[in-house]
């Protein structure tokens, strides 16, 4: 899944997202490091996340940015932590990554056009923010279960 998301990237990088580009180099980095550089993660402590003010104030930048166009440092900064900090209560606060948040409010952008409008699948994978159909297919129908298609024509009956 992550491969195809990247050969997508490297496809089209002009439509590659801020916040999909960080992430992906985040963990690329991570990975050096704790595999080829002897690094150790420091054990997981289990406090703390986003305060209710971080958590209000980064939805909304990340609501206002659903293309992906805001980068996990501008994300961090507002929440006055560091990159890794943010990232990790961010993940805890939420249970996924600043990433997966966003396509998966994205998704439901998404199924909300399917059910109530008339637009093509085409469409809504524009105004949706992916690369292209094939793109908003494939995430669709490994995230719903369903391809677009189908999954509209269950929900209109």
């Amino acid at each position: 899944m992550l491969g195809s998301a990247i050969l997508t990237a490297f496809d089209c990088p002009e439509q590659a997202s801020l916040i999909f580009v960080d992430h992906v180099l985040t963990a690329a980095a991570i990975h050096m490091l704790t595999t080829y550089c002897g690094v150790k993660q420091k054990a997981a402590v289990r406090q703390g996340g986003l305060a209710p003010w971080q958590q209000r104030r980064v939805k909304e930048m990340l609501e206002a940015n659903l293309k992906g166009d805001i980068s996990l440092q501008v994300l961090a900064d507002a929440c006055r932590l560091s990159v890794r900090h943010f990232t990790r209560a961010f993940a805890q606060t939420n249970g996924v990554s600043p990433y997966k948040w966003v396509v998966a409010r994205r998704l439901e952008r998404a199924k909300d056009l399917l059910e109530n409008s008339r637009m093509s699948i085409e469409e809504i994978a524009h105004i949706t923010s992916f690369a292209n159909q094939s793109h908003f297919t494939r995430t669709f129908t490994q995230s719903v279960g369903e391809s677009p298609a189908a999954w509209r024509r269950i929900k209109r009956g």
